[in-house]
């Protein structure tokens, strides 16, 4: 081998490894301000893992999450929903099964997407969400309830009697009615 390939591969090593240690910097960093959060349905085998952002005095929806856009619902990488019984969502069939969990956030009402890859981190570098549309396994449309009350981490919790799995942040809440597929 010659000398300046030699020296060409030890620079592609050296940056490799500084991009490797950057990221992994980056991660941390990140998670310090918006934590892992897990949701819990006992009952149907339904576990949600999400990062938890905070509003910081920041315009969320229509500013940060911008309107008619896909958001990776949370912070860092893709929120994961994870179900050991098929659901019924919205007349249709969610089949059990681990996911990724994506919304598409309006004035009136949100889309909610469950889809079948799994990615490493939720954005690109671009800054646009990692999900690949190909993979939707479902997708159902819900309104928006406004509050005066601020939410000021992004939450993701389950409700009771009819069940539901709530989305809340800012001023908004989704919900999203489940049950057991039969």
């Amino acid at each position: 081998m010659s000398k300046g390939f030699k020296i060409f591969v030890l620079v592609v090593v050296v940056l490799t490894a500084a991009g490797v240690i950057w990221f992994r910097r980056l991660q941390t960093e990140t998670r310090k301000h918006s934590p892992e959060q897990t949701a819990v349905e006992q009952n149907l085998g339904i576990k949600v893992t999400y990062c938890s952002p905070a509003v910081r005095g920041r315009a969320i929806f229509g500013g940060l999450v911008p309107f008619g856009e896909v958001w990776r619902t949370g912070a860092n990488e893709p929120t994961t929903f994870d179900t050991e019984t098929a659901l019924l969502i919205d007349g249709k069939t969610l089949p059990a099964g681990q996911y990724t969990l994506w919304t598409v956030p309006g004035e009136i009402s949100w889309t909610v997407i469950w889809n079948s890859g799994h990615y490493p981190w939720g954005v690109s570098w671009g800054g646009k969400a990692s999900r690949k549309p190909e993979k939707d396994v479902l997708t159902v449309e819900v309104p928006v309830q406004n509050s005066f009350d601020l939410q000021e981490n992004f939450e993701i919790s389950f409700s009771a009697d009819p069940l539901a799995l709530d989305l809340r942040w800012e001023y908004s809440r989704v919900r999203v009615p489940l049950a057991p597929a039969s």
